[in-house]
C-alpha cells in the first residue's frame, strides 16, 4: 500500500520513509496485509502527520499510531 498519491510531490526516499513507518505500525499492531480497512485508518493518520509537517520517522509512527492527534 503506498500513500501521499498526488496530495503533493515527495522524493522517493520520502515515500520509502511512509511506507516504512505504514509497515512498522501494522507489525505492531498485528494488522495483517488483507486488513484494508484498519490499514487505511493507520495510512490516513500517516499522511495526515505528513501534510502537516511532522515528517520524522518518529512523528509518523506516533501518528500511525494515534498517539498524536
Amino acid at each position: 500500500m503506498q500513500i501521499i498519491q498526488g496530495e503533493r510531490q515527495v522524493r522517493g526516499s520520502s515515500v520509502r520513509e511512509i511506507n516504512g513507518a505504514l509497515e512498522a505500525v501494522c507489525d505492531e499492531l498485528g494488522i495483517g496485509r488483507f486488513e484494508t480497512k484498519r490499514r487505511d485508518d493507520v495510512a490516513r493518520r500517516i499522511e495526515a502527520a505528513w501534510l502537516t509537517g511532522r515528517t520524522q520517522p518518529l512523528d509518523l509512527v506516533d501518528a500511525g499510531l494515534g498517539l498524536h492527534r
